[in-house]
C-alpha cells in the first residue's frame, strides 16, 4: 500500500513539477520503458528507464502550461542517478518526498502543452542499499515496478538462476546467454509491481557450537553461505544465547535428537516457519531479522509436535520469542495487538489459519492476532499457568485429569494440542475459563452453539465434582468432556448425581454400622459412573451391610434363657460377624455373605442347641440320682472280718 500511494504521489509531483503558474495543472502522459538488469557478481541491479512524457494540459487566458521538472518514484535505495536526452546530459536530483525517493529530471527545456521530452533515466540498486534490497552471487532478491501513466518492464538475469516472481504476472524467455521476465503492457502502473527472488549456486560453509541447556546438550549445527560467512557467526552467536532462554520461557525440555541444523536461505513461500520443529534442519532467511531467528528457533518447542493448530504454533513462537529477546534487547518488529486492530478488516476465525487457504493481507493479520491472543493468555492468568498447560499437554494429560505432568519426558508420544483442548487446559490449570475469548477470535460464529453447550456442561461437571468430592469424575465422563461429547457428558453426569447420591445414602449406613468401605465401590464408580454395573454393585454392597446389621441385632437380641444356654461357650456366630465385616472391607462380598448367613443358621440353631443342652443336663442329674439311689438301697457295706 506504501508503494502504491507514492507512486500515486509521485505521479502528483510530475505534474506539479513546473515553476511557471501553470504548474499546478495535472494533465499529461508518461509513457515508459523499464530494464532492469541483474548482476549479482558485482552487487547491482542497473535500471534504465526510457520516458516519453507530454503535457497534455492546454494553456488558460491567464496561464502558460509548462512542466521544467519531471518526477520518478524510484525503489528505496536507489543511487548513482543519472539521465540524458539525444542532446547529452540532463540534471537529475535524488531525494525523499514524505517517505518516497523520488528522482527529480530537469528536461532541456519547459516542456509547453503539445510538447514531448524524451530521455533516459539510469540508477543502481546496491546490495544492502535498503533493508529489503539484495544483489549478492547467491541471491538477488528486489522489487520491480513500471513508471509513468504507461509502461512496459523487462528484467534480465544470468541463464544460471532458479528464479521466483510473486505479484504481477510475467512472461518467462530462458535463453542460453540470459533469461528475461517480461510484463508486457502495463495500463496502469501505479497499481503493479513484482517482487524479484533469483537463486544461484551456493556452497555452504558450517560453524558448530555445544550449547548446554537444563533438559540436554545441543550438537548445533550453522550453515552459512560461503560468500556470507558472517551471516554464520551472528547467527550461531545469537542462537548460543537463545536456546536456553526458549528453553525456560516454554518450561518444556528440549524436543529433538540429533544435531540442530541451521541453513542459511532464501525467503520463499514454500520455507514456512512451521515445519522448523519437525525436519532435519531449519532454514532461515539470510535478510531475517534477530527477532526473525529466534521465532523461527522457537519453533523448535513450538512446533507441530505440540500444537495442532497454526495460529498456536505461530503465537507461541512469537511470544516465546519476545520474552527471550527482553533478556537480549532485542526489539519486536511490533506491537501485536497493535498491528492485529490494524489489520482488523482482514479478521477472520484462527482455527481456520491453515485450514482454508489465506491470502498475505490475511496471513498478515492472522500473525499478529494470534501472537496478541497468547500475550492475552498470559495476562489472564501467568506465564506459569500457560507453561503449566503445555506441559500437561505435552505429557498427554487430559485437561479433565488429576494427575500433574512429572517433568522428566518431552511429550513426543502425545497428540499435539488443538484450540479445544488447549482452552479446557487453560482453564484446569488457571481456574479461569477463557471461552468468552476464544469464541470471539478462534473460533467461527458458528461454534457458538458448542461453545455454550460447553459451559453448561462444564457447570454440571463442577457440581458432580463437588458432590463426589475425593472419589473425583468417572473416566468416561472426563473422556466424553475433554472429546467436546457434552451431550454424552450430560447424559452421563445426570446417571452419576443420581448414584452418588445413593452412594451418600449408603455412606451413612456404613458408618453407622462401623463397616470399612470396599475400595471397589470407587472403582466401579471411576469405571462406569453411575452405570448399570456401578448401580449393582451399590446394591450387592448395601445388601451385605443390611443383612450385617440384622444379624448384629439378631445377635444382641439372642438373650433368652434356653438361647443362651444354647450360645453358652461359644462366640461362634460373633465371630463369623466379625470376619464378615472384615471380608466386607476387603472387597470378598461372597466370604462377607457366606459368614453372616453361617452367623444366621447358628443363631437359628441356638435354641435346639439349647434344649439339647437342657436335655443332656436333666439325663445326667437323672443318671446320677439314680447312682445314689442304688447306692442308698444296699445299705452300708460291713468291714468285719472273721478271726481264721
Amino acid at each position: 500500500m506504501r508503494r502504491l500511494l507514492g507512486l500515486l504521489l509521485a505521479g502528483l509531483l510530475a505534474a506539479a513539477g513546473g515553476t511557471s503558474p501553470a504548474s499546478a495543472a495535472t494533465g499529461y502522459t508518461m509513457v515508459t520503458t523499464a530494464a532492469y538488469v541483474v548482476d549479482p557478481s558485482s552487487g547491482l541491479v542497473a535500471v534504465t528507464v526510457q520516458v516519453v512524457f507530454s503535457n497534455a494540459t492546454p494553456d488558460s487566458a491567464t496561464r502558460v502550461s509548462a512542466f521544467d521538472r519531471i518526477d520518478l518514484a524510484v525503489q528505496r535505495g536507489a543511487s548513482e542517478a543519472s539521465a540524458k536526452d539525444a542532446k547529452g546530459a540532463l540534471a537529475v536530483h535524488l531525494a525523499a518526498r514524505d517517505g518516497v525517493t523520488v528522482a527529480s529530471v530537469t528536461p532541456r527545456a519547459r516542456v509547453r502543452f503539445g510538447q514531448q521530452a524524451r530521455f533516459n533515466l539510469s540508477f543502481v540498486l546496491a546490495d544492502l542499499a535498503a533493508p529489503d534490497l539484495h544483489v549478492r552471487p547467491e541471491v538477488a532478491e528486489f522489487t520491480a515496478w513500471g513508471f509513468g501513466t504507461a509502461s512496459e518492464v523487462t528484467i534480465d538475469l544470468a541463464p544460471n538462476l532458479e528464479v521466483h516472481a510473486d505479484g504481477a504476472k510475467l512472461a518467462t524467455d530462458a535463453g542460453a546467454e540470459r533469461t528475461r521476465l517480461s510484463s508486457g503492457p502495463i495500463a496502469d502502473p501505479a497499481h503493479w509491481l513484482v517482487r524479484v527472488t533469483a537463486i544461484g549456486q551456493t556452497t555452504l560453509t558450517t560453524v558448530t557450537r555445544r550449547v548446554t541447556l537444563a533438559s540436554a546438550t545441543v550438537d548445533l549445527q550453522v550453515r552459512a553461505w560461503s560468500g556470507d560467512v558472517a551471516w554464520g557467526d551472528r547467527v550461531v552467536a545469537l542462537i548460543s544465547q537463545t536456546l536456553p532462554l526458549l528453553e525456560a520461557e516454554a518450561g518444556l525440555p528440549y524436543p529433538r535428537v540429533g544435531p540442530l541444523a541451521v541453513v542459511e536461505s532464501v525467503p520463499l513461500s514454500d520455507l514456512t516457519d512451521e515445519g522448523a520443529a519437525s525436519t532435519a534442519e531449519i532454514r532461515i532467511s539470510f535478510s531475517a531479522s534477530d527477532f526473525t531467528v529466534i521465532h523461527q528457533l522457537a519453533h523448535v518447542w513450538a512446533g507441530p509436535q505440540l500444537a495442532a493448530a497454526r495460529w498456536l504454533r505461530e503465537g507461541l513462537a512469537s511470544h516465546l520469542a519476545e520474552r527471550a529477546t527482553r533478556a537480549l534487547s532485542i526489539d519486536p518488529p511490533y506491537l501485536p495487538a497493535t498491528r492485529a486492530s490494524e489489520l482488523a478488516a482482514d479478521a477472520f476465525p484462527l482455527e481456520r489459519w491453515g485450514a482454508v487457504p489465506s491470502g498475505a493481507a490475511a496471513d498478515a493479520y492472522a500473525y499478529a492476532a494470534s501472537w496478541a491472543l497468547i500475550d492475552r493468555v498470559t495476562l489472564a492468568i501467568g506465564e506459569a499457568k500457560l507453561r503449566l498447560a503445555l506441559a500437561r499437554a505435552a505429557a498427554g494429560l487430559s485437561a479433565y485429569d488429576p494427575t500433574q505432568p512429572s517433568g522428566s519426558g518431552t511429550g513426543g508420544t502425545a497428540a499435539p494440542i488443538d484450540s479445544r483442548r488447549l482452552l479446557d487446559q487453560l482453564a484446569e490449570v488457571s481456574g479461569t475459563d477463557l471461552g468468552d475469548l476464544f469464541g470471539a477470535q478462534v473460533f467461527a460464529p458458528e461454534d457458538a452453539p458448542e461453545l455454550h453447550q460447553r459451559a453448561v456442561a462444564r457447570v454440571a461437571y463442577g457440581s458432580m465434582l463437588a458432590q463426589a468430592g475425593d472419589w473425583g469424575a468417572p473416566d468416561a465422563i472426563r473422556s466424553a468432556m475433554a472429546a467436546w461429547a457434552f451431550d454424552d457428558a450430560l447424559r452421563q453426569i445426570s446417571d452419576a448425581r443420581r448414584w452418588l447420591a445413593q452412594r451418600d445414602l449408603f455412606l451413612d449406613a456404613l458408618e453407622g454400622a462401623g463397616l470399612g468401605l470396599p475400595d471397589r465401590l470407587r472403582e466401579r464408580y471411576r469405571t462406569e459412573g453411575g452405570g448399570p454395573g456401578a448401580q449393582a454393585e451399590l446394591g450387592a454392597e448395601r445388601a451385605v451391610v443390611e443383612a450385617m446389621v440384622a444379624a448384629r441385632e439378631r445377635t444382641a437380641a439372642a438373650g433368652g434363657m434356653v438361647e443362651q444356654i444354647g450360645l453358652f461357650g461359644s462366640n461362634d456366630s460373633q465371630r463369623m460377624l466379625v470376619d464378615a465385616g472384615a471380608s466386607f472391607a476387603g472387597g470378598d462380598l461372597r466370604t462377607a455373605s457366606e459368614l453372616i448367613a453361617a452367623a444366621e443358621r447358628r443363631l437359628d440353631g441356638a435354641l435346639v442347641a439349647g434344649l439339647e443342652r437342657l436335655a443332656a443336663v436333666g439325663l445326667a442329674l437323672l443318671v446320677l440320682a439314680g447312682v445314689l439311689a442304688l447306692r442308698a438301697r444296699r445299705g452300708p457295706r460291713s468291714h468285719y472280718t472273721a478271726a481264721p
